[in-house]
């Protein structure tokens, strides 16, 4: 943790974000009057999480023609995330931020830290080997029904993926998936503060999420083709085939 001098010396240092002393002290001020608006609203979902979590579950099956609600017992905690979810969209400073950004920040960490250590190829490794008996178990599935969208199933499932493409959804047909890439928002903004700064989402496509997908593709016993990166839609396309049908 910083001692007192340390930041200080943080404070008072020249940020690419803010240019000028006046910059940085408004960005404090609309961070702290936030702060005070949030905390106060903070207490007011704690005080009744049950009864906003069974309001909106109410509403949603209803709009939905569900005879039974959505969600049953878990009122309280999905509260909690409803009131998270305005904090969060309630964001605005230094940027607006979406729903995928804890998560997205949390792997620009450790993107980073595997790329200046080099220690991607072993974060890979460990990543793929951690998923084997989930992606071998799609794999077999997708081998005794003919069904190769259940290979597809093993990376959109998950809740993390849709978490992690929150921000601007995902397309999924039976043997096609399409996602934006979420990360060049939060990585412009990183860069302004010198957070990093060795990180571009081109970088994070060639050397992570390419062949991250690889990886669970072999053992699912399937060929992924994904699409190369393409800076003016920033769109991820990933098709599967059986082996040995993979376009030339």
């Amino acid at each position: 943790m910083a001692n007192k001098s340390e930041a200080t010396e943080l404070y008072s240092r020249k940020d690419t974000m803010f240019e000028t002393d006046d910059k940085k002290n408004a960005f404090m001020n609309a961070w702290l009057a936030y702060k005070e608006q949030t905390d106060a609203q903070d207490r007011e979902f704690a005080d009744k999480e049950t009864e906003v979590g069974e309001a909106v579950i109410a509403l949603v099956s209803e709009i939905l023609g569900k005879e039974k609600p959505l969600i049953e017992g878990r009122e309280q905690e999905f509260g909690r995330v409803i009131g998270n979810v305005f904090r969060t969209m309630q964001t605005l400073v230094p940027y607006h931020h979406q729903g995928n950004d804890g998560l997205i920040k949390e792997q620009l960490k450790w993107y980073e830290f595997g790329m200046r250590e080099g220690l991607v190829d072993k974060i890979i490794e460990h990543d793929v080997e951690s998923m084997r008996n989930i992606l071998g178990e799609r794999g077999g599935w997708a081998a005794s029904t003919g069904r190769l969208e259940l290979a597809l199933d093993a990376l959109t499932t998950p809740t993390c993926f849709r978490d992690l493409v929150l921000g601007e959804g995902f397309e999924l047909s039976p043997t096609k998936l399409s996602y934006k890439s979420p990360y060049g928002r939060v990585i412009a903004m990183g860069h302004k503060r010198g957070i990093w700064t060795n990180l571009t989402e081109e970088r994070i496509h060639n050397i992570w999420t390419i062949p991250r997908y690889q990886g669970y593709a072999d053992i699912m016993g399937v060929h992924f083709e994904i699409s190369p990166w393409d800076e003016d839609t920033r769109m991820i396309t990933v098709e599967v085939f059986p082996l040995g049908e993979a376009p030339a």
